[in-house]
């Protein structure tokens, strides 16, 4: 696990991404980097509820005790056209795994970068809400298919 980075760094690494701001708040949040400089994994530290697994969502991690939630983002994709940029966010409220499609030789750079944004902030407000309602749930969006448990 690299040292701990700052919403600015995180900020900065989508930017250079996406060419826009980060749409989401970051709370003033340390971020661990997990992977590689090319391949970054920025996560906060987690509860210890379960072991977790986030984007790729096979990519498994132990979630370290201390911390009400956890939250973590990547870009991650092979070949020609399957990029997708993930966002896993998990709380005592419920769960929120996203698998967005961003990047590839097929999709039209602005109106990718426009969709995730708006998919991003959709779905952090969909997240509050339904933490405000004070029952479990969980939300999936595994490149467009959306489910909600």
């Amino acid at each position: 696990m690299n040292p701990m980075q700052t919403p600015m760094q995180l900020s900065q690494w989508f930017k250079s991404l996406t060419e826009r701001d980060f749409p989401l708040p970051l709370c003033d949040q340390d971020f661990f980097q997990l992977g590689s400089e090319q391949q970054p994994y920025f996560c906060t530290l987690a509860f210890d509820r379960k072991d977790m697994v986030g984007p790729p969502h096979y990519f498994a991690i132990k979630a370290p005790q201390g911390s009400s939630a956890y939250r973590l983002f990547t870009f991650w994709g092979y070949g020609s056209n399957s990029y997708a940029f993930y966002y896993t966010r998990i709380s005592e409220a419920g769960e929120m795994y996203l698998r967005l499609p961003f990047g590839g030789v097929y999709m039209n750079e602005l109106t990718s970068r426009n969709n995730l944004i708006e998919k991003l902030l959709f779905y952090e407000n969909l997240f509050q809400e339904l933490s405000d309602k004070k029952a479990k749930f969980v939300i999936r969006d595994n490149m467009g298919d959306m489910r909600i448990t």
